[in-house]
């Protein structure tokens, strides 16, 4: 056998090292090929790739940079470059490494698929259309069908739910493609099919972390699910994630007495975003002298309010680096208390807290339990949570007297009169994502309206009833129940937030989700004037609306069957002039309230720090 011979054999074996995972051999394969020829870019291209998996980005993509100087016009090369950078948190220059691919060879569906899923994997924006050119050089490419699904590429829901059984038809155990079914069926009708299609996802893949994030969503959106069975695929969550970080110890604490005491946040919400809306004023009035704060932020591209914020602490970015790396920033950093914001939801870190990075570490503003057994606690409220709940969880409960903060929004429009002066009839309301306004939802809001003569029902979220399929289904729910459409207002066009605050004008009362209650929409119904009747259920979610209520003194407002909900909304509708009292007074008893109070709110968030970091709230983690 020639030395050309022994060298291409040497190559080939670490080639297929690398496609059967064992990256060690196909970097030991690929040097020792390099050592003999250094210009191979085959080998530069393989080695690049496989070192990147160790999760050292910059000499992945060094070996991948000088592939292109050796050889330029090499589309793969470029494409296989665009995935490193974009792997490691760096989508602009994956972008111009896919466009350089494409440029180079027009037709190359896998960079065209590379180039569009970037609308779904980062934020940029204007690239979908790259998706379609890709299965129009290669209908059967299923991964880019699947893609257009999950991205929103189809103008509406039918047409991402049509591109992802494309996708399935093509490979039926295509993980995303059963993600994009999971999305799309929040909105179109078959809504418990969201949980199974992403259980399906997670059959074929079990931790794929789009399934996972999308299915500890939409468990929350589903009334027919007990917390029994929520808790317990979030506790397999966890599990998942604790099996895949080494034998961690919780860092020692520093003596008791400590001043000032360093809390860190780690969020992606750190940006024009409601997570920021509720925590702004607590961070801008945390006490200097007591406190230290670091932000640690999964912000791609940070904007005015991410400014604002990182005036108020140590701003730490995270993106692009792996859990293990953040963590160890965290301890570098010496946080005695770590606060994962809204961990469960899209984008956020909440696995970093597997690695045990502070002393004591919080969970909050988020929609169930972490489902890790190294969150020391859940931020909550008497409320939220009262002592005899049904909510299972990993965490200690810890109390607040008032759980939500909210900055009063500036500008907004003056109070107008009752709608139903100037209307003659009494007009119902609700802007809550359609995700969480189920069939059953429609059914007992149909009840209200057959027992509220003349009465109308306006609904809106965004741009989400622009969608045919969705309108449809929402008309179609109604009439089933003897509700026409001349008596619902679809309301389809996505407003700046002063012009949303406008239409609420135009109800006289809110009717809130169930069993995903409205947050800041509950909020903002009651600023401008408008009361807000809800359904309290028996986990965190669905005790929102009571939470928000009894802040302000109207916790009649909360029922706690379904009866109880449709006779509230119909004898408040009944009442003009408690109807026009609450308009008159709302805001101002709103401003006063401790859902406004930031200084006091901190200060509360600030002794139960206290607490917590003296051992006086936490009890050893258990299951319960």
């Amino acid at each position: 056998m020639t030395i050309s011979e022994r060298l291409t054999e040497l190559l080939n074996a670490a080639i297929a090292a690398f496609n059967t995972g064992r990256h060690d051999d196909a970097e030991r394969g690929c040097r020792q090929t390099l050592a003999a020829v250094p210009h191979n870019t085959m080998a530069l291209m393989v080695l690049g790739t496989a070192i990147s998996h160790r999760a050292d980005g910059s000499e992945g993509t060094a070996w991948l940079a000088r592939a292109v100087c050796i050889a330029g016009d090499d589309a793969n090369i470029h494409n296989t470059l665009g995935n490193l950078r974009l792997r490691h948190g760096d989508p602009g220059r994956a972008a111009a490494n896919y466009r350089r691919a494409l440029a180079l060879a027009p037709g190359f569906a896998q960079a065209q698929y590379n180039l569009g899923n970037l609308h779904v994997a980062s934020p940029l924006r204007g690239i979908v259309h790259w998706l379609k050119r890709a299965v129009a050089a290669e209908a059967g490419l299923a991964s880019a069908w699947a893609a257009i699904s999950v991205s929103g590429a189809g103008r509406d829901s039918a047409t991402s739910r049509a591109a992802a059984r494309r996708a399935l038809a093509l490979d039926p155990a295509h993980v995303v493609a059963w993600v994009g079914i999971g999305i799309s069926a929040l909105l179109l009708p078959g809504r418990t099919s969201a949980v199974a299609a992403n259980l399906r996802a997670l059959a074929a893949e079990p931790r794929n972390e789009a399934a996972w994030t999308n299915l500890r969503t939409a468990l929350q959106y589903d009334a027919t699910l007990g917390n029994d069975r929520i808790f317990s695929i979030v506790r397999r969550w966890g599990s998942l994630v604790e099996t895949d970080v080494p034998n961690t110890s919780r860092p020692a604490k520093l003596p008791s007495e400590r001043q000032p005491l360093r809390i860190g946040y780690l969020s992606a919400d750190f940006r024009s975003h409601v997570i920021a809306n509720n925590v702004e004023g607590l961070l801008a009035c945390h006490d200097r002298t007591g406190f230290e704060v670091y932000l640690y932020a999964e912000v791609a591209q940070p904007d005015e309010v991410s400014r604002r914020l990182a005036r108020t602490g140590t701003w730490r970015p995270t993106v692009g680096r792996s859990d293990a790396d953040v963590a160890r920033l965290i301890e570098s950093d010496a946080i005695d208390i770590l606060v994962c914001l809204a961990g469960h939801t899209a984008g956020n870190r909440l696995s970093v807290l597997a690695h045990r990075a502070a002393p004591v570490q919080l969970s909050f503003h988020d929609i169930s339990s972490s489902g890790l057994l190294a969150t020391d606690g859940w931020i909550t409220d008497g409320v939220l949570h009262p002592v005899d709940t049904s909510e299972r969880f990993t965490e200690t409960l810890l109390r607040l007297p008032c759980f939500y903060l909210h900055a009063p929004p500036d500008p907004c429009p003056e109070i107008a009169p009752p709608a139903f002066v100037a209307n003659g009839h009494v007009t119902f309301g609700s802007f809550n994502s359609l995700a969480k306004l189920t069939d059953e939802m429609f059914d007992i809001w149909a009840r209200i309206l057959s027992r509220v003569p003349r009465s109308r029902l306006l609904i809106g979220y965004s741009n989400q009833l622009a969608d045919p399929a969705v309108a449809d289904r929402v008309i179609s729910q109604f009439a089933r129940n003897g509700i026409g459409c001349e008596r619902l207002s679809l309301a389809a066009e996505s407003l700046p937030r002063y012009a949303h605050l406008a239409r609420l004008s135009k109800i006289d009362i809110a009717l809130d989700a169930f069993p995903f209650n409205g947050s800041t929409t509950t909020f903002e119904a009651l600023w401008m004037g408008a009361p807000v009747v809800t359904l309290a259920g028996d986990r965190f979610v669905s005790r929102v609306g009571a939470s928000l209520l009894n802040a302000v003194g109207e916790h009649r407002l909360a029922a706690d069957t379904i009866d109880r909900y449709v006779e509230v909304a119909v004898e408040l509708a009944c009442d003009e002039g408690r109807l026009t009292e609450l308009r008159r007074t709302l805001r101002q008893r709103v401003q006063a309230s401790p859902l406004c109070d930031a200084l006091v709110y901190t200060r509360s968030i600030e002794a139960l720090y206290r607490k917590v970091w003296r051992g006086e709230t936490i009890r050893p983690g258990t299951v319960r």
